[in-house]
C-alpha cells in the first residue's frame, strides 16, 4: 500500500472495529491494522499508542465520540458507524476486507474449539491476540469460511450450538467437529471455504501454529521508575481495561498501592485482569496502567526513556 493510503491510528481503529462484531482490545486492533497494512508505526509498543489514542478520543469528544469503552475493549458507536460510511477514503479500505468465520483449537484445551468472526486480512492478528495471554500454547486454525453476512451466520451457530457452549463465550465442545457436523452446516449456509494454506507460513505442509504471543519490550533500556516518567509519588493511575479502577504511586520505583496493598505494576495488573476474566498469566504492567490518559509504556516511548 502506498504511503498516502496509510491511515491514522483513529481511522485505522474505525476500519478495524467496523469490520468486527465484538469489542476489541487495543492489542487486537493494532494487530489487525498491521496485518491489513493500513497503518505504519515505528514505535515498539503500537498497541499502547492505539489504546491511548482511542481513550483520549473518547475523553475529548464525549458523547460525540465514535468509540465506546467496554471494560478496556473498544467498539464503534452508532454515530461512529454512520460517520465511517460517509467517508469515501475509509469505505475503500472496508471494501477490501472480507468477513470470515473461523474455527480454532488449542492443545492446552483439547476438548474445546472456539468459533469467532474476523476479517480475511485481520484473522492472524485476531488469533495472535488470543494466543498471547489466554492460554500457554498458540491456537491452530481448523476451518475458515467467508460470507458477506458472516455476522448473521456466527449468531446462528452460537444459538444452534448453545447447549454445547462451555465456560467461556464462543468456546464449544469439540464433539461438533465429529463426522464434519460443523463443516457440513457451514456449507449448507452457503459459506465459502478458504483454504487454511492461505494463512500458513510459506512452505508449511500442515496447519501451522503461526500465531506467537506479542513480543515484549527488550533491549538495554534503563530500569523503569516513576521518576524517569515525571510521575510524582502519590499520583493516581487508572487501569486501561476499566478506567474506574484506580491506584496510587507508592514510591519512585515500580510499586503502587491498590486495594490497600503495595505491589508491582505487573502483579497488580495480572490480578485485576484475572478478576475481570480477561486472561491469566504474567503481563507487562506498563501496558495496562495509565497516567493522564496515557499508558506508562506509551508515555515512556514518547519521552524517549
Amino acid at each position: 500500500m502506498k504511503e498516502k493510503d496509510k491511515l491514522s491510528y483513529i481511522d485505522a481503529a474505525s476500519v478495524i472495529l467496523y469490520t468486527n462484531t465484538d469489542p476489541m482490545h487495543p492489542q487486537a486492533i493494532i494487530n489487525a491494522a498491521l496485518d491489513q497494512k493500513i497503518i505504519e508505526t515505528q514505535g515498539k509498543t503500537p498497541e499502547a499508542t492505539m489504546g491511548s489514542r482511542i481513550y483520549n478520543h473518547i475523553q475529548k469528544e464525549g458523547a460525540n465520540s465514535s468509540f465506546e469503552n467496554i471494560e478496556g475493549k473498544f467498539t464503534l458507536t452508532s454515530k461512529g458507524k454512520k460517520s465511517i460510511t460517509n467517508r469515501a477514503d475509509l469505505r475503500k479500505h472496508i471494501a477490501k476486507v472480507t468477513p470470515v468465520l473461523y474455527v480454532i483449537e488449542n492443545e492446552a484445551i483439547p476438548h474445546y474449539i472456539k468459533i469467532g468472526i474476523s476479517t480475511r486480512a485481520g484473522l492472524l492478528g485476531r488469533i495472535r491476540n488470543l494466543s498471547g495471554t489466554s492460554v500457554p500454547l498458540p491456537f491452530d486454525l481448523v476451518y475458515v469460511f467467508a460470507h458477506k453476512k458472516a455476522q448473521q451466520k456466527e449468531s446462528f451457530l452460537k444459538k444452534h450450538y448453545a447447549k454445547k457452549k462451555t465456560y467461556k463465550k464462543e468456546f464449544f465442545n469439540k464433539s461438533i467437529l465429529d463426522d464434519k457436523e460443523l463443516y457440513d452446516l457451514l456449507i449448507s449456509m452457503e459459506c465459502k471455504e478458504i483454504p487454511i494454506s492461505e494463512f500458513q507460513k510459506s512452505g508449511s505442509a500442515k496447519p501451522s501454529k503461526v500465531i506467537s504471543p506479542p513480543k515484549k519490550i527488550g533491549g538495554n533500556k534503563p530500569r523503569f521508575s516513576f521518576q524517569m516518567l515525571k510521575i510524582p509519588v502519590g499520583s493516581e493511575l487508572s487501569f486501561l481495561d476499566n478506567p474506574h479502577i484506580k491506584c496510587k504511586v507508592a514510591n519512585d520505583k515500580n510499586e503502587i498501592i491498590y486495594a490497600g496493598k503495595k505491589n508491582s505494576l505487573s502483579v497488580s495488573a495480572q490480578e485485576i485482569r484475572e478478576r475481570l476474566g480477561d486472561g491469566t498469566g504474567p503481563v507487562q504492567g506498563g501496558l495496562y496502567w495509565m497516567y493522564q490518559g496515557e499508558t506508562l509504556v506509551a508515555r515512556r516511548e514518547r519521552m524517549g526513556k
